[in-house]
C-alpha cells in the first residue's frame, strides 16, 4: 500500500491496534507515556519515522519501506 499522507498512516496503525486487542491506553502504557500523549501523536502534523517505530515496537510488528518510481 502507499501511503501519501499521515493520516492513511494513522488509520493503519489503529487497525493493527483493533486487530491485535491493543487498546490506546495499553499502547500508551507500553510506550511509557499518557493516553494523552499518544492522541497528540496520532495528530501531529508532521508524524515522525521515529515515532512510527517506537509505535510498531510496541505493538510488536515490523514496517517496511520501499521506494517507487512515480512513472514520470
Amino acid at each position: 500500500m502507499i501511503y501519501t499522507d499521515r493520516d492513511k498512516l494513522v488509520i493503519e496503525v489503529k487497525k493493527i491496534m483493533l486487530e491485535k486487542g491493543i487498546s490506546q491506553k495499553a499502547l500508551a502504557d507500553k510506550l511509557g507515556i499518557m493516553p494523552q500523549s499518544l492522541v497528540k501523536v496520532w495528530e501531529k502534523k508532521n508524524f515522525s519515522f521515529e515515532d512510527l517505530k517506537k509505535i510498531c515496537d510496541a505493538l510488536g510488528v515490523d514496517f517496511d519501506i520501499t521506494f517507487q518510481s512515480k512513472g514520470l
